[in-house]
């Protein structure tokens, strides 16, 4: 290889002594540029040095490409073809010079890689786990399932008997007026109300921003600053009281999140593209879900029922007629409304007659089950739609499933998964609203014995009165456990309606309230031994608990508030289910009621809490929302050992999950309790059961619509006439003490 020449004087001294110094050791070895580099004798940077600087002086013409060695000059040409053909990549740029920062990159790039742009991708089927999705970025607005409320007034978030200080924004005692929950708004939003005296808008420190007395019309929200509002109305507009978004006033709601029955029909999904690998863990936040992409089946917390008959939706003593296809009056029967389906596909439920239709609801055709079996048969290629009859017995239990198996009965619809638990809370007392001890609950409650059971069953030995004054003297006994209050007149104008409240004077090691349970008896006055029962347990929890651990746990663990006989004129006067008036009081509340004629078995009288007693089980509830169950404790009359102890449960209901575990605990240990303590045979199936039935206009499911789980539970009015009523007393306690146990087991393993 030739020596390369050193460059003349016309470049400046410090380019021209740095080429030479170059040049001088590409001479001294004799080799090429190439070979330098490749033994390391020419560094990357040296080299890179050298084409920049020879290129620069050719550009700017203080060295002609002919004053080069050929060597050199090809080393030129190399870089020149390449970028002229555009292929230089990043590879060939000197990163030693300087790493890349964000001059390089484009905004719209910057922005994806801060996660502020989107980027043009659509997710994997199945690719977007859990673990992909940040915690609380699903809302109910994200749901196909859950319908949203357009009232900003949540029903069970108001406050009675109070208004609002325009001045401070706290509240002050009205013998007129209610007032919302606070709800979110923001400045200059428009929003319409209904029956309101005024609305109250509060920064997010809920300082007052402003107020306006228009009501009925559209207005927009004042203050700057504003976050919240609040709804003031007449007391007498609770139930009409609304405010919503926009300038259209909208049909009036309750202001809950409700569960959705067209969840059926999901969207499609898209083409794959983005895999599960390529999204980090809690990338996918709330704004990046669309609205109504998540079904229950993308969900760990929703349950959806096989079940395929809406109990709600029964048209009783209706059937179709098998020619038509037209309703029919049937004395016995009840009809479903229509049930969507499958063409061409198998079925099986618990029904007398099956009707099919069209997608128009056209009538095809009509076939009964002559049985009491299970039946199983398949709809048309052009089936639609099912209208099913059933026998009035079978109310509360109706079943259709797709298939040919009959599946154990659940009620239709959905419903939260109660097995879905917030992990740890049971070792975080301060997760829950009030206090369990953690003291060993007992695993069975076993009747005192040495108790005389001995209040008489027949009116004319035992008068209201007369069980009012026991009651009246164990209160006294211990009036650090018990008090009193009388809550008003029946409506005969005769009786006291008396509330007992039942707690220890304070909780030990914690300032939370104990756990609450609230209940009645003798809704039905004619119901004793469910009364009798409940004065024989806290009898025996006042006198007997330091004899028995049970006893002692639920003495000073739990709070209770209870009605010792919901209606006293069916007490004394052998009525059965009515009061004076004749009105069964457990079909005389809002929920589900219905117009019947007086005279009926269920009357439920003119008007939803048209009855004295009513309204203080109203009372009752409404002034204990904090309790963890509400229950309605009843005795029938049945003598089949399997209706001993009885839990009807209304479908669809909040706490199922907890009441059915509670419930069928009570039941089995019962069983065999029954046959250890008092003789009785023991029956594998137990001496009781659980069922599901519609919802009724009773108190459980007033209760139930106020966010207080509960249910009707019964015992038993005899066990065998031989042994007598106290034996039947000594066991209705054992099972109402043991049932009240197992609901506390319930919520402390939960929580």
């Amino acid at each position: 290889m030739a020596n390369l020449k050193h460059v003349d004087s016309v470049v400046d001294r410090e380019f021209r002594n740095r080429i030479n110094q170059l040049i001088d050791s590409v001479n001294a070895q004799g080799k090429s540029i190439q070979d330098l580099v490749a033994e390391g004798q020419l560094t990357e940077e040296q080299y890179s040095d050298l084409i920049t600087t020879v290129n620069g002086m050719l550009k700017s013409g203080q060295v002609d490409k002919y004053d080069l060695t050929s060597e050199l000059r090809s080393e030129v040409d190399k870089v020149k073809n390449k970028i002229d053909k555009g292929e230089v990549t990043v590879y060939d740029i000197n990163k030693n010079k300087g790493l890349f920062d964000q001059t390089y990159l484009t905004e719209e790039l910057l922005q994806q890689i801060a996660g502020t742009a989107s980027i043009n991708a659509v997710p994997e089927d199945g690719s977007i786990t859990r673990k992909k999705i940040a915690s609380k970025a699903i809302s109910p607005n994200e749901t196909s399932f859950i319908k949203t409320p357009n009232n900003l007034i949540a029903k069970e978030g108001i406050t009675d008997g109070v208004r609002i200080n325009t001045e401070t924004g706290a509240l002050e005692t009205s013998d007129t007026s209610s007032v919302s929950d606070f709800f979110e708004v923001t400045y200059l939003e428009e929003i319409i109300s209904k029956d309101l005296t005024r609305c109250v808008f509060y920064d997010e420190n809920y300082g007052v921003t402003g107020s306006n007395i228009k009501t009925d019309e559209p207005i927009n929200v004042m203050g700057r600053t504003t976050k919240y509002a609040r709804a003031q109305f007449l007391s007498e507009n609770r139930n009409t009281a609304q405010v919503n978004r926009g300038s259209t006033l909208l049909d009036y709601d309750e202001g809950f999140y409700k569960f959705e029955d067209a969840y059926y029909f999901e969207r499609p999904l898209k083409e794959k593209s983005v895999t599960s690998a390529m999204l980090s863990d809690n990338s996918v936040t709330e704004e990046k879900v669309d609205d109504g992409a998540i079904t229950p089946s993308k969900t760990n917390f929703i349950k959806v029922s096989k079940n395929l008959i809406d109990g709600d939706a029964i048209t009783y003593k209706k059937t179709i007629d098998s020619s038509t296809g037209e309703v029919v009056d049937a004395i016995y029967s009840d009809l479903t409304d229509f049930i969507l389906v499958k063409s061409g596909t198998q079925y099986t439920g618990i029904v007398n007659r099956v009707s099919e239709y069209n997608e128009n609801k056209v009538f095809i055709r009509s076939y009964g089950n002559l049985t009491d079996e299970s039946f199983t048969f398949k709809t048309t290629p052009d089936t639609k739609y099912l209208r099913l009859s059933f026998h009035e017995d079978v109310r509360g239990q109706q079943q259709l499933y797709e298939g040919t198996e009959l599946l154990p009965y659940e009620p239709y619809g959905m419903m939260l998964n109660e097995e879905i638990k917030v992990p740890n809370a049971s070792e975080n007392q301060n997760e829950k609203p009030y206090y369990i001890s953690a003291e060993a609950i007992p695993d069975y409650f076993n009747s005192i014995s040495d108790i005389d059971y001995d209040i008489s069953y027949q009116r004319n030995k035992t008068s209201y009165a007369d069980f009012v004054s026991k009651w009246d003297a164990l209160i006294k006994s211990d009036s650090s456990y018990f008090s009193k209050t009388v809550m008003g007149k029946d409506e005969s104008g005769t009786y006291d309606v008396i509330k007992v409240s039942a707690s220890p004077d304070r909780v030990l090691g914690s300032k939370k309230p104990l756990i609450k349970i609230i209940f009645i008896t003798g809704i039905h006055g004619g119901e004793k031994s469910s009364m009798f029962s409940v004065y024989y347990l806290f009898k025996s929890i006042s006198e007997k608990w330091k004899e028995n651990e049970a006893l002692e746990y639920l003495r000073w663990n739990v709070h209770f508030e209870f009605i010792i006989c919901a209606s006293p004129w069916g007490f004394d006067n052998g009525s059965g289910r009515h009061n004076v008036n004749g009105v069964d009081i457990n079909r005389n509340f809002e929920e589900a009621w219905v117009e019947s004629t007086e005279g009926d078995k269920d009357y439920g009288g003119t008007e939803p809490f048209s009855e004295a007693e009513t309204r203080h089980i109203k009372e009752l509830i409404d002034n204990n929302k904090d309790a963890v169950y509400y229950g309605d404790y009843h005795n029938h009359y049945s003598q089949d050992q399997h209706h001993w102890m009885w839990i009807p449960l209304t479908k669809n209901q909040i706490g199922t999950d907890k009441i059915l575990r509670w419930g069928e605990t009570t039941i089995r240990k019962c069983t065999l309790g029954f046959h250890k303590n008092f003789g009785f045979p023991y029956k594998n199936e137990g001496s009781g059961h659980i069922s599901f039935r519609s919802e009724k206009s009773t108190s459980s499911s007033y209760a139930l619509n106020n966010g207080i789980p509960g249910s009707t539970f019964e015992s038993f009015h005899l066990l065998d006439i031989s042994t007598g009523y106290p034996q039947t007393l000594q066991a209705c306690t054992e099972f109402v003490g043991n049932y009240f146990l197992n609901i506390i087991k319930v919520y402390r393993d939960d929580y």
